[in-house]
């Protein structure tokens, strides 16, 4: 490990760090940000959040949970049945994709790698188009090769169906983003040729028959994986903060469903009333998902 005042390792330090950089980043905020400038002033400017966290976001945070700890009583007091007649995301489907894992992946994963870290947070200050930046993130998993004593990063994710497009739904990843920020991590905390790459397990969940689910895995060496950096998405942050975070309306609606800010982003209204009557919460000024 690469010892560094600029590489935190704990979240105390990460949430102190906020007060003395210019910008925040992390992969979140930056497809956030290239989706609509004004959701992301909404979000990480003002500090508001949406107070209600969907379905798939606490499914997905109790799989990773359960994954990562290979204990299926995580989902205890999830719910046993759907919220709608077709809808699996449920205690019983979770407990049933650990078990598809551990038959499809397990053993041969934990013969080949050591569980470096499970939740495994970052924060390096850095110097970004003339601003003092800190790069954030968390790694679901942080493997060790035992073999090369290269490092992996594991990332667990779930959709709704992705049968027809898993070209599609990987190609994001070779091209970089998360996968660009979190190689960068690992790079500048264990040196730079210590990454072998990114493992992507990535999980069907539908809203079908019951027994309707799966678990593929997409390998990306380290050579694979394209970036480009932080720069532009830095600068035009510095610039929207200037002449002001335009709307995009084709963002609107995602997923069949409205932006959270969609009731107050039509008149641009800071009004606390508004945004809490539009179920809206405000994030605490250095909260670590701020």
């Amino acid at each position: 490990m690469i010892t560094s005042p600029n590489v935190l390792l704990s979240k105390d330090e990460i949430v102190k760090a906020y007060q003395e950089v210019d910008l925040v980043l992390d992969w979140s905020r930056q497809e956030l940000f290239d989706r609509c400038h004004r959701e992301a002033w909404f979000a990480y400017e003002l500090g508001w959040q949406d107070g209600r966290p969907g379905d798939p976001l606490i499914f997905g945070s109790l799989l990773s949970q359960a994954l990562e700890t290979m204990n299926p009583n995580v989902f205890d007091g999830y719910k046993e049945v759907g919220l709608y007649p077709r809808d699996n995301r449920t205690a019983g489907k979770g407990r049933d994709l650990l078990d598809l894992y551990v038959r499809k992946f397990g053993a041969a994963d934990s013969k080949k790698y050591d569980v470096v870290a499970n939740e495994y947070p970052f924060g390096i200050k850095t110097r970004v188009a003339d601003k003092t930046v800190l790069v954030k993130g968390r790694l679901d998993q942080l493997l060790k090769d035992k073999e090369t004593g290269l490092y992996w990063i594991k990332e667990y994710k779930h959709s709704a169906a992705y049968m027809k497009n898993q070209d599609d739904y990987f190609k994001p990843y070779f091209l970089g983003g998360q996968t660009g920020y979190y190689r960068w991590a690992v790079s500048q905390i264990f040196g730079e040729d210590s990454v072998g790459g990114v493992i992507i397990d990535l999980f069907k969940v539908t809203k079908q028959a019951t027994d309707d689910m799966d678990l593929v895995r997409k390998i990306i060496d380290d050579f694979e994986i394209e970036w480009d950096g932080f720069d532009e998405v830095v600068r035009e942050w510095f610039m929207a903060r200037e002449y002001g975070f335009h709307r995009s309306v084709k963002s609107c609606t995602r997923y069949n469903s409205l932006c959270p800010f969609y009731p107050v982003c039509k008149g641009t209204t800071t009004n606390e009333d508004a945004m809490r009557r539009a179920g809206l919460t405000k994030k605490e000024e250095n909260s670590w998902h701020r």
